[in-house]
């Protein structure tokens, strides 16, 4: 059956290292490993290519940070440098030591050894007694290797491949991020090769199961290409930009396996110091343009580059014992935003605004801006992505994250009489669904998630919505420890009158989860929310629960265009009413309501509500805030193409007051999805992370 895959958020020009896998003229001593069942090896001298450490290594940042683009170095992407790795410096070593695991740990020392004396086809008695004599590399690659690579992409995880050519010199590692299958059974893997850098399939936006548009050229980017019709013939296989490691461009590859990734715990990695990104263009003064809108402002870079010495060493404490490790001990300033970070928002009145952004470093960050003064904490938290907050009263927010740790814990923490409180874990990765979560005060206990035998890990960032004080309900995409969406669930956690209730609830899913799908979840009114995310084939799932439980998933199809983000944007205006947004491929915003007055049932089509002249980017996810009934605003990133050729992505605004009006620019230089807030009729703050790596603010008071 045809099929063509990709691992959403992953490209090498994203992604991977932006320096090459080159450290020659830098002689080091050999490295002797033994692997298992052969003994010593001599790799030789290590300056002369780590490509088996680019592929983990990469695959160590990807899983661990899914929203990180990891344009430079791990955990620091805000500069592309194209300057190797220093030898002996802390990320050369962390490339090696990933390298030396991919040997032993991935098993790739001894599969390379093993298949360089194979031959490429079955012989003699192998082609029927293969059990017994051993079958060629046609034979594996075929019913062994392209199994275990194709159930890697198909559950959203980059797949590590070894290569093997006629001399272990020349042998190689890369990581395939997806492939083509067509009815023929010729296969094309798309790669990110170290030795090749910055080398994209094109166009790179387009990562869902729609065509390109016509007007758009296809170019290769790294790739591998073979038939598996057959298994006992050699087969030919031919490569696009692959370099061997002697920096042969066109190498003759005779096989292709798959390693085993081994995961690696990230905690504490520093691997070079903080540099920021350009500063972005002077903001526009929206005031002269669109009456009620403020000019943007950043008050929270004044905070993070350091203002009033505030650095890493004497930044706001946070109450209570912390999870996770210790800022390490810098010079810099306080981290700027990881790139493409989405910041969290929540308000509890008017004049207040919390943000929360995952910094370079990987931890979050807590930012209050109440009455012209802004306040920071360093929550001494590694997570995935940033924290989701909400709040439902004055003087009160809660906030939830995943961990950066090896179990990636759900974590919360929350603001009430005046001080940030103690963070408690409410579930790990693997254990015991059925468990109680941690208790308030932040004791270790027995919250792990297992259902049925099966080991169950958090899917997704969470979500949390309120419809009253003291209530909140958490949820987020659950699926089998390392396996796929088949058998996804989404997990639901209830907090009431003081207490967590009864622990976790799951909600089996009917058509699986896009990999990277977030849920989206809002309420109308005490005793409802309502669900959405992005279904395994790109349509959007939406359930209700309520306190006789769960309802049927009921699915509101695709836009016409077509879309690829994994998220969308939900809301309520008042009981019986849900709007929810999606950016479609041709740059237009898709519109579909529940309305339970209108017709009491979702719209048959997607309205389109078009999109600025150059269209909104494509991927990227809009945002929707509603201040009373019959009122909406939408915010997303728009193109922003200029007569001399120039491209950036300004913040783009669309609202609703019964009719739809005309879409307006706010300006900006901004490179995150923005976040809005309204904290009450006539108030809306939005906040974007743009090119300078600093979260900026622009604000509408009617």
């Amino acid at each position: 059956m045809a099929a063509s895959v990709r691992v959403p958020n992953f490209l090498p020009s994203m992604s991977g290292f932006h320096f090459p896998n080159s450290f020659g003229g830098t002689p080091l001593a050999d490295v002797i490993i033994n692997v298992p069942g052969f003994g010593p090896l001599a790799l030789g001298d290590p300056g002369n290519g780590l490509c088996g450490g680019f592929v983990f290594a990469t695959l160590d940042f990807f899983l661990a940070q899914p929203q990180l683009l990891m344009l430079a170095e791990p955990s620091f992407p805000s500069v592309p440098s194209t300057n190797p790795a220093a030898p002996g410096s802390p990320l050369f070593n962390y490339l090696l030591q990933r390298l030396l695991d991919t040997f032993v740990l991935g098993g790739v020392g001894a599969k390379t050894l093993e298949w360089l004396a194979l031959p490429t086809h079955d012989t003699g008695f192998s082609s029927f007694l293969g059990w017994l004599t051993g079958h060629g590399i046609a034979w594996r690659m075929v019913n062994q290797e392209w199994p275990a690579i194709q159930a890697d992409l198909d559950a959203g995880m980059p797949s590590p491949l070894g290569l093997v050519t006629n001399n272990v010199s020349t042998c190689h590692q890369v990581l395939a991020y997806g492939y083509d299958l067509d009815d023929s059974q010729n296969l094309t893997l798309y790669c990110y090769d170290c030795n090749e850098p910055n080398v994209d399939e094109f166009p790179p936006a387009l990562l869902s199961p729609f065509p390109p548009p016509p007007s758009f050229p296809t170019v290769n980017g790294a790739t591998l290409t073979l038939n598996i019709s057959q298994s006992y013939n050699t087969i030919p296989i031919t490569s696009v930009n692959i370099s061997a490691n002697d920096g042969n461009d066109n190498p003759v590859i005779r096989g292709i396996f798959h390693a085993q990734y081994s995961p690696f715990n990230l905690a504490g990695v520093i691997l070079s110091p903080i540099i920021t990104g350009p500063t972005p263009a002077s903001p526009q003064a929206l005031q002269t343009l669109f009456p009620g809108w403020s000019s943007w402002d950043s008050p929270f870079a004044n905070v993070l580059a350091g203002a009033g010495g505030l650095t890493l060493q004497n930044a706001g404490q946070f109450a209570g014992q912390p999870i996770g490790g210790t800022y390490p001990q810098v010079a810099s300033p306080v981290p700027v935003c990881a790139a493409a970070s989405t910041p969290g928002i929540c308000s509890w009145g008017s004049g207040r605004l919390d943000l929360f952004i995952q910094d370079q470093l990987g931890f979050a960050d807590h930012l209050s801006f109440s009455s012209g003064i802004v306040q920071c904490d360093q929550l001494q938290l590694t997570v995935v992505s940033c924290p989701a907050a909400v709040s439902w009263g004055e003087g009160r927010f809660d906030a939830f994250a995943i961990l950066n740790e090896l179990d990636f814990s759900l974590v919360h923490f929350w603001f009430d009489n005046g001080q940030l409180q103690q963070s408690e874990s409410l579930g790990r990765s693997q254990g015991n669904w059925k468990g109680q979560p941690i208790p308030l005060d932040g004791s270790v206990g027995s919250a792990f998630l297992l259902e049925n035998s099966k080991g169950r890990a958090f899917a997704s960032a969470p979500a949390a919505c309120t419809w009253g004080p003291d209530h909140l309900d958490i949820v987020a995409l659950a699926r089998p420890w390392l396996g796929g969406s088949e058998d996804a669930v989404l997990a639901h956690l209830v907090f009431d009158s003081g207490s967590w209730g009864g622990g976790w609830d799951v909600h089996a899913l009917d058509a699986g989860f896009a990999p990277g799908s977030k849920p989206c979840v809002v309420t109308w009114g005490s005793g409802q929310i309502d669900v959405f995310f992005v279904t395994s084939d790109w349509n959007v799932g939406h359930c209700s629960y309520t306190t006789a439980g769960w309802s049927d998933w009921d699915y509101l199809g695709v836009p016409g265009a077509g879309w690829n983000s994994t998220n969308l944007a939900a809301t309520s205006w008042g009981v019986g009413r849900l709007d929810v947004f999606v950016v479609g491929l041709d740059g237009s915003l898709y519109h579909q309501w529940y309305d339970q007055q209108e017709l009491a049932a979702w719209q048959s089509q997607w309205e389109n509500l078009g999109g600025p002249p150059s269209g909104l980017s494509s991927g990227n996810s809009p945002c929707v805030a509603s201040w009373s009934a019959g009122r909406l605003d939408i915010f997303a990133q728009g193109n922003n193409d200029g007569v001399d050729g120039t491209h950036n992505t300004a913040l783009w605004h669309l609202w609703f007051d019964g009719t739809w009006q005309a879409w307006e620019s706010l300006g900006g230089v901004i490179q995150s999805d923005p976040q809005c807030v309204s904290s009450g009729p006539g108030s809306l703050d939005v906040v974007a992370v743009a090119s300078d790596f600093m979260p900026w603010h622009v604000s509408f008071q009617s």
